[in-house]
């Protein structure tokens, strides 16, 4: 029950609509009172042989009458109480949607797909049912309830009416029971439906690896086991709910033998007419929807509550990094960094718990992720419209000291200056804005090539589509596709190869034309005669941008101003391609067999 008191804000901010549909419902469940009791007189003129044809008439068109008026009413109800409620479930999702894309990435690293999935459908769903079926069931339930026991103690007896409830108490004990069992059983089945969605979701996205491997009956075998455990859930909740519609039926069927057994027996003492017994019966009818209300009612409440809490635990979760900048308006684009260290933040609540279980052993000792420096030592300079390469071995920290300058990750231990204003001082949309990211592995929405190109930029010409495709090399490609630009390219790109996805994604930064320019491995799946056109092309477009490259392959940094090579989180060397060169030390050694593997190539 507490969950009505957790949503009231909702209710108060949409109190008209609950108003109305409280004040239709009141006049349905008054009116409702009048049949019973106008049938009773009906059944006495019968028995004392007093009914006429105009009685018969009048009470006929006074019924037909009431059934009109409440048919409209119910309608009108319904509109307004299960219109407030989908407004709420709109509101929910949209409330996820937008906490979902305040959060850090690394965010839905420590969380699965499915168990989100499972939050904006039926969490929301539960909800929704709270703030309509529930204050059905809760409001309607309680006021017919009153109502007609009101009718039943003042217009025909209170005797009988003590009588026919005798069963009732029993049936509540059971329902309170049949109540806590459902909130735990919710609550599991809750998240076990997540964890189906999860594979699921990984099983579709990754169906080509799981053809390749030939893994189709091991991944059948473990989404059988997790549908059984979810379907068990399930049923378990259902067996649960499956108690209530028995447990009301016996208790109605004890409460009418009980009216039948005392009620002949006061009519043979002649204290009860058989016209009120009559109006008593379909009186005590109408208390199978007040009944049937309140195991409904708890059923429903404990599902809001276990999706209540599911959502607002969602909620309550910070970003990892937080606005806390107040410049908008960078006009410099040079980069200055002095990092002393850096280390990978560390969680708090259940993530805190799930980060410590993932250690890594160096030698004979357990060392905390968290607690390993990443990146140590790093200085440098990179002046505006400059070129800066970066390269390193695997694990080196070149796409972590990329986070840094797009404050994916807290610079603490870090000053990093973008035009000499430190990272944390601007705020994350103007830094952001300010930057044309193509990561390592390139995300395409499942819609058209043009639609993808077009994210960061909904307003470009026709000519500058054709500019930055001309850039990234895609022209060709793009003709060879049955639709050209408006080919629809599947869930996260599946109908297009590695390097058309990287491409994609590189023309898609292009088109932002955002001063900044970062990198990381984004041309990795690209053959080299392609590369290196995609690099000339790029020389020549984003001269005025300053420019970050990331990359295993050497030649595409060798126009780079300056290039970092990345050790195990240090600079090892730092110079020009020639200097680099010149040291013979793992940049030159690097280089050279990589020029061999291309003249091996060109041979073949």
């Amino acid at each position: 029950m507490r969950i009505f008191w957790e949503l009231r804000h909702f209710f108060k901010a949409n109190q008209k609509q609950y108003w109305i549909a409280v004040a239709l419902l009141t006049i349905v469940a008054l009116l409702l009172m009048i049949p019973p009791r106008l049938i009773g007189q009906i059944v006495d003129e019968i028995v004392n042989q007093q009914l006429d044809s105009s009685t018969l008439y009048f009470t006929g068109g006074c019924l037909f009458v009431l059934a009109i008026v409440i048919y409209i009413a119910r309608v009108l109800w319904r509109i307004f109480l299960f219109g407030a409620s989908h407004k709420l479930a709109a509101e929910t999702r949209i409330k996820l949607y937008q906490h979902w894309l305040r959060l850090s990435p690394s965010y839905f690293q420590r969380n699965k797909l499915g168990d989100l999935m499972a939050h904006a459908t039926n969490d929301v769903e539960a909800l929704q049912m709270t703030a309509g079926e529930g204050i059905l069931a809760a409001f309607d339930g309680l006021l017919t309830g009153l109502i007609v026991l009101t009718m039943m103690v003042l217009t025909i007896s209170w005797e009988l009416t003590i009588a026919a409830f005798i069963p009732w108490p029993i049936a509540a004990i059971f329902m309170y029971r049949f109540g806590r069992e459902l909130h735990s059983g919710f609550a599991v089945a809750q998240d076990s439906f997540g964890q189906l969605t999860d594979i699921g979701q990984e099983t579709v996205s990754g169906v080509r690896t799981i053809k390749s491997y030939g893994q189709e009956a091991d991944i059948q075998s473990k989404y059988n086991a997790i549908a059984r455990t979810s379907s068990d859930a399930y049923m378990k909740v259902a067996h649960t709910d499956a108690k209530y519609h028995p447990t009301i039926g016996i208790t109605i069927g004890a409460s009418f033998l009980m009216t039948l057994i005392y009620g002949g027996w006061m009519i043979l003492q002649q204290r009860l007419t058989l016209g009120q017994l009559t109006s008593f019966t379909m009186y005590l009818g109408y208390m199978i929807w007040p009944m049937f209300a309140f195991g409904w009612m708890l059923n429903i409440a404990e599902r809001g509550s276990a999706a209540f809490k599911r959502i607002t635990r969602l909620l309550a979760e910070k970003p990892d990094i937080e606005d806390t900048g107040s410049i908008e308006q960078l006009d410099q684009y040079d980069l200055n960094v002095e990092l002393s260290d850096f280390h990978y933040p560390s969680y708090s609540g259940a993530d805190a718990d799930q980060a410590d279980r993932k250690e890594q052993t160096l030698g004979h000792s357990q060392v905390h992720l968290h607690s390993l420096p990443i990146l140590k030592n790093i200085r440098f300079t990179l002046p505006q419209s400059g070129t800066l390469g970066i390269t390193g071995p695997t694990g080196s920290g070149k796409t972590t000291l990329l986070r840094l300058l797009l404050r994916e990750y807290e610079t603490q231990g870090a000053q990093i200056l973008w035009g000499g204003i430190e990272v944390q001082n601007l705020k994350l949309d103007t830094l952001r804005h300010h930057i044309a990211y193509v990561p390592q592995e390139p995300f395409l929405f499942s819609t058209t090539i043009r639609e993808n190109l077009l994210l960061g930029h909904s307003a470009a010409s026709e000519k500058d589509l054709q500019r930055v495709i001309e850039v990234a090399a895609l022209q060709e490609d793009i003709e060879g596709f049955p639709k050209g630009l408006d080919t629809v390219v599947g869930e996260r790109g599946v109908t297009l190869s590695g390097g058309q996805k990287q491409r994609v994604a590189l023309a898609r930064a292009l088109l932002r034309e955002a001063p900044i320019l970062i990198l990381d491995d984004a041309l990795s799946a690209v053959d080299t005669g392609t590369e290196t056109r995609i690099l000339a092309h790029l020389k020549t477009a984003s001269r005025r941008q300053t420019t970050i490259i990331v990359s295993h392959r050497l030649s595409a940094l060798r126009h780079a101003e300056q290039i970092l090579v990345l050790q195990e989180g240090q600079i090892r060397e730092q110079g020009s391609h020639a200097e680099l060169l010149a040291r013979q030390d793992w940049y030159a050694s690097i280089y050279a067999l990589q020029q061999i593997e291309t003249e091996l190539d060109r041979g073949h």
